[in-house]
């Protein structure tokens, strides 16, 4: 492992899991795949790239990778004391030198874009807007940036027959379809594509990856992921993670155990579920619990691309 290597696994706030060679990628819960799932483009030559809420900067970085000048927005901070009162920059930050990227970070969110002055090809909001507490300013802000596609993917109420919110515990609110168009049409804009995604089968993929692991007993906690590494004692542990690199899980701000110290479970997928994935039907049966997760939630996910009108 060389010394940059160490740096980049010694950093302990990873949200997202981005290549950083053929043979390591950074420890985080999101995975690379979720630029198919919402169905993004594969050739980004000579376009002006923007993703919103960038966070560790792996949108940009594929997007760097398909010929795109990428620009990242986010809260991002030096410190904080809360994750909601930003991003930290030092994910991204060691992502940047250590692949010599010329990705463009702006620091001030979604509500100031128009500090970037430059307009964009394609700009990406990917599990943002339901966080916002002010959706007309941040639509607004949205339209004023983008020239070409106004790409947004997130979780809306499936009933449609009017405009309507609702608000929610966790994040701010749910919107409907009608709402959200109505805001881009008030901005000039207008609905070019409406994909309904599968969030059950990203779900799925996600769960089968998570691994419970617990020690009661002391337990070594390494700076990086090696047995030389630095290391800090605690008195046992009891989570789950979805990463990991060699004899090493890795947990989240907290740094790199010994898979050797830990009792590991993984989580138990349903017969129907393994039965449909051998027979090559996984994509029917994640479809048919996906409706019926809509029809009990009231929530379904969207992939809408926007253009000028």
């Amino acid at each position: 492992m060389t010394e940059k290597e160490k740096e980049l696994l010694s950093y302990h706030n990873w949200r997202q899991a981005i290549t950083v060679t053929n043979n390591l990628k950074t420890p985080g819960r999101i995975k690379e795949t979720l630029w198919s799932h919402i169905g993004m483009p594969n050739d980004l030559q000579g376009k002006k790239f923007l993703d919103i809420g960038s966070n560790d900067g792996m949108f940009c970085f594929i997007a760097e990778s398909k010929g795109a000048t990428v620009f990242g927005s986010d809260l991002y901070k030096e410190s904080l004391s809360s994750m909601r009162e930003g991003w930290p920059l030092g994910g991204i930050h060691l992502l940047k030198d250590f692949k010599k990227s010329n990705i463009t970070l702006h620091h001030n969110g979604i509500y100031k874009l128009d500090e970037i002055g430059e307009k964009m090809d394609v700009v990406l909001v990917s599990n943002v807007i339901n966080w916002l507490d002010d959706i007309e300013n941040g639509i607004a802000q949205l339209c004023k940036i983008t020239s070409g596609e106004l790409i947004i993917s997130d979780g809306f109420l499936y009933k449609n027959d009017i405009a309507n919110r609702e608000a929610q515990q966790v994040v701010r609110f749910f919107y409907n379809l009608k709402y959200i168009e109505s805001l881009l049409n008030k901005n000039g804009f207008k609905l070019k594509s409406v994909t309904p995604l599968n969030s059950y089968r990203n779900f799925i993929r996600s769960y089968s990856q998570t691994i419970h692991i617990v020690s009661d007993g002391e337990i070594k906690v390494y700076t990086y992921p090696d047995n030389d590494s630095p290391y800090k004692t605690i008195e046992g542990i009891k989570t789950s993670v979805n990463s990991e690199n060699g004899n090493f899980y890795f947990i989240p701000e907290q740094g790199w155990i010994r898979k050797s110290d830990v009792t590991a479970t993984s989580n138990k997928l349903s017969a129907p579920y393994r039965l449909s994935k051998k027979l090559g039907l996984e994509g029917i049966f994640t479809q048919i619990k996906e409706n019926s997760k809509v029809k009990k939630e009231g929530i379904k996910t969207y992939k809408l691309i926007a253009i000028p009108a």
